[in-house]
């Protein structure tokens, strides 16, 4: 963790909290860039194995691959929104 030195030269390793009850929501934004990211290159390797799927496999059901992944996908932005709305909704 990296505290300001104040102005006076000198740093320390503690928070001072600064009337947030001592957690930090201040990353609140960064989590969810960082969750966004995630997702979306999760979703580009989804994305990519459905059309390998649907390039390389010989099968019927092959084409099954890609509204599959959509669905993955949504779930995936529904559960990683979740957790984010709920810190939203205690700040």
């Amino acid at each position: 963790m990296h505290c300001p030195d104040h102005g006076n030269g000198h740093s320390h390793g503690h928070s001072h909290g600064h009337g947030q009850g001592g957690h930090d929501h201040g990353d609140l934004g960064m989590m969810g860039v960082l969750v966004h990211v995630l997702c979306d290159a999760a979703n580009n390797l989804g994305v990519m194995a459905a059309a390998l799927v649907i390039w390389l496999a010989k099968y019927d059901g092959r084409y099954y691959a890609d509204p599959g992944v959509s669905m993955g996908i949504a779930l995936m932005i529904i559960l990683s929104s979740i957790p984010l709305s709920m810190n939203q909704v205690f700040l």
